[in-house]
């Protein structure tokens, strides 16, 4: 027996160990589970962009969802999950956490907490840091999957990652926006009878709330689809007017914010 050939296969898996625990991925298709959180295992078309980057979200060696993130704006074009039915209660005792491999191929494939001392330059460059969200009364961290939309202690942790969140503007935050998602949970622990994919993306703006917002649904019932359109379109200000008011209201300088609901739900 070559004795070269077990040590070769120790070191190849050696070599490879990063990638099989990997985070930040090509494809999201090449990670077990991964997929899982889109719908039909497809990702939302039409984004091309190189510099972004795909995350599995990994919390506790889980694929919990996925996002698609903009190192460069430091913010997630979107987060795609599974809607878990819950109470509703928000978890507030959850640390914030970062994702090792956008600043080191090799790190860490789970989220890990912020660190209570130093954090290398390298992570503050590739991601928004707890720094970015200090000593700000205007804006404040907005999830775009909410823990009250999951149900394990684990799945609700993994949801207190910044790859997750934008900043929102605090009054839209805490009034319309968090009436939203508990209203959207509602509707859906009632009426989503199957597999309920969410995929809420933000597109950034120049210096204001941006003036409109574009709802797609597809679910299983029509009436369920009029519900969701009907409260969407009241929340989310779908008339012009409303919109011109809302963002006239809310000028705040070099802050993105936009809210996208793209629902998919299946049996």
């Amino acid at each position: 027996m070559n004795m070269s050939s077990p040590l070769l296969f120790a070191l190849l898996i050696v070599c490879f160990l990063p990638l099989m625990s990997a985070t930040v991925v090509l494809d999201f298709n090449h990670v077990e589970r991964c997929k899982d959180s889109l719908y039909m295992g497809t990702p939302p078309r039409g984004i091309s962009d190189i510099r972004l980057k795909k995350i599995c979200q990994r919390y506790a060696d889980k694929p919990r969802f996925v996002t698609l993130y903009d190192p460069q704006k430091r913010i997630p074009v979107y987060s795609a999950y599974t809607f878990k039915k819950t109470e509703g209660d928000r978890r507030v005792d959850y640390p914030w956490m970062y994702e090792p491999q956008l600043a080191e191929i090799d790190g860490n494939g789970n989220m890990l907490p912020f660190p209570t001392g130093y954090l290398h330059m390298k992570f503050e460059d590739s991601q928004a840091v707890l720094d970015d969200y200090s000593d700000v009364v205007l804006y404040e961290r907005g999830h775009l999957n909410p823990d009250q939309h999951q149900s394990t202690p684990h799945d609700r942790a993994a949801t207190y990652t910044l790859t997750n969140v934008v900043p929102e503007i605090r009054e839209f935050n805490i009034g319309p926006w968090r009436e939203y998602e508990e209203r959207i949970r509602v509707r859906l622990n009632n009426f989503c009878r199957g597999h309920l994919l969410m995929t809420h993306p933000c597109r950034p703006c120049a210096s204001r709330l941006h003036s409109e917002t574009i709802i797609h649904h597809c679910c299983i019932s029509s009436a369920f689809l009029q519900l969701l359109a009907s409260h969407m379109g009241a929340q989310l200000c779908l008339s012009p007017s409303t919109c011109a008011a809302l963002s006239d209201s809310f000028l705040v300088p070099d802050l993105v914010l936009t809210s996208t609901g793209l629902l998919n739900c299946h049996s």
